[in-house]
């Protein structure tokens, strides 16, 4: 289901009391500047209100295993959804009021998408990077230009407009001009990045089996539990945010964690796998 965390606990919205769709997995979603919510999950999207569900879309009548990976708009207010097929019939969508629209892209599976300042949607491919700026794509590749790696498998926008991509054996910068590519080893056999996140200068991934790990000058570095204060150094990393009120929040295999920077308080909360936590509009913060 949902859940939102309040002062006085946790508020949970699923198929009993919200009109979720019965065993739903939630995998995404988007705050609209009124207060209201796109959710998306396995092969359906819904409008949410903070209480209920409002409306129910299909995200791929074609496949049954379909589910919505992230949902981003565009400067020109278009709303477009990422999602993972099963069957390879499509994987982008364009919401509108009243459907779903596929979105063919001719260059790849998309893995994730985000908006920069001047509203353009980007979008890691398994076969390269690709720009739309409501007109035309922009594809790029390591055979057209520096990107070091094809399958890119998540991106996030600092605050400085830089895009910061994570593949296989790469975490790469590209600032409008020029691709940076920092190469990177795992420290455990067989783990592998789940998501990568930048706070100013810092740039941080989260891995299976290590947990978060930073960007230095020597690759990857594992946080160790005296710098950051998070109470399993093994957890699955598999998101994060900071609230209205400056609490950092990190999503785990057996719940969250918090931690205030301030007065250097972490606290566990236990729960079920969390696939995503987003801060809304209010500085609330939303779990799936």
């Amino acid at each position: 289901g949902v859940a939102k965390v309040t002062d006085d606990g946790i508020e949970k919205y699923d198929k009993m009391n919200a009109n979720f769709r019965i065993n739903q997995h939630f995998s995404g979603f988007y705050f609209n500047a009124d207060g209201t919510m796109l959710v998306g999950s396995i092969a359906s999207l819904y409008t949410f209100d903070g209480k209920k569900c409002t409306a129910t879309y299909d995200i791929n009548l074609l496949s049954p295993y379909s589910y919505v990976k992230k949902i981003r708009a565009d400067g020109d207010g278009r709303i477009w959804v990422a999602c993972f097929d099963a069957l390879s019939m499509y994987n982008l969508c364009l919401f509108t009021p009243n459907d779903l629209v596929p979105y063919n892209i001719p260059y790849g599976k998309a893995n994730n998408i985000e908006t920069d300042k001047d509203g353009c949607l980007w979008i890691a491919t398994n076969n390269g990077l690709v720009k739309f700026d409501g007109n035309d794509f922009t594809h790029y590749t390591p055979d057209n230009s520096a990107l070091p790696e094809a399958n890119i498998t998540d991106l996030t926008i600092d605050e400085k407009d830089n895009l910061w991509m994570m593949s296989e054996h790469y975490i790469t910068k590209y600032d409008g001009t020029n691709f940076t590519a920092y190469p990177y080893q795992l420290n455990v056999a067989n783990d592998y990045l789940l998501t990568i996140d930048v706070d100013n200068d810092n740039v941080y991934v989260g891995s299976r089996f290590e947990g978060l790990l930073r960007l230095t000058d020597n690759g990857l570095t594992a946080i160790p539990l005296t710098d950051n204060q998070l109470c399993d150094s093994g957890i699955s990393y598999s998101s994060g945010c900071i609230d209205g009120k400056g609490i950092f929040f990190a999503s785990t295999q057996n719940g969250f964690q918090t931690y205030n920077i301030e007065t250097d308080e972490c606290h566990i909360e236990p729960m079920g796998v969390i696939a995503q936590m987003e801060t809304d509009h209010n500085g609330n913060v939303w779990l799936l």
